[in-house]
């Protein structure tokens, strides 16, 4: 089997599954500068059409909103109000039942929008995270320990060869497709 070849685009949320028709694309995140909030930019798509943009300066103000190149006025306000109801939907469902005062508090705001966003950054930079370290690192989980370790070493398939013998118990992440490793790396 080959070893772990990240890819450019984000197969794994085809495992994982997508819990909103909201996506995002071309992120660019400044990590020295999130502060309270992730400092960003990004694209935002609903069901694979651009419908607007973002972005956060990252000191815990909410999120800024606006058009896309050559969108109306009537049309960014359309998708926005769009955008809201999915970001409420998302959390009324994503979310236990002590968020139910604010998800009905806060329905027909941005604010439940934020959230979502929030969590599509996150699962955004937890995927570059697991890229970026299995590119230089043997990353694996001991079912046993129920911990994930990792070794100091790239891998190549014959190091992967060599750690499974030292470890034949261990699910070694970079044996995996991406998608399936990223879904047991989001649960570490």
């Amino acid at each position: 089997m080959e070893a772990f070849q990240p890819k450019p685009d984000d197969p794994a949320l085809d495992l994982v599954g997508n819990k909103t028709p909201i996506t995002l694309k071309n992120v660019k995140f400044s990590e020295w500068a999130s502060e309270e909030t992730h400092c960003f930019q990004a694209t935002i798509y609903i069901d694979g059409k651009r419908v607007m943009k973002v972005s956060n300066d990252g000191h815990g103000a909410p999120n800024q909103y606006y058009h896309t190149s050559g969108q109306s006025h009537e049309e960014f306000k359309r998708q926005f109000e769009r955008a809201i109801k999915i970001g409420t939907d998302y959390i009324r469902e994503s979310r236990d039942d002590t968020w139910d005062k604010w998800s009905h508090e806060l329905a027909g705001t941005s604010e439940l929008l934020d959230w979502l966003i929030g969590d599509l950054m996150n699962e955004h930079l937890t995927l570059k995270e697991m890229r970026t370290k299995m590119k230089t690192k043997t990353v694996f989980y001991d079912k046993r320990l129920k911990k994930v370790f990792h070794y100091n070493h790239k891998p190549t398939p014959e190091a992967l060869e060599n750690f499974k013998k030292k470890s034949p118990d261990a699910l070694f992440f970079n044996d995996l497709p991406e998608a399936e490793a990223y879904y047991y790396w989001r649960k570490i």
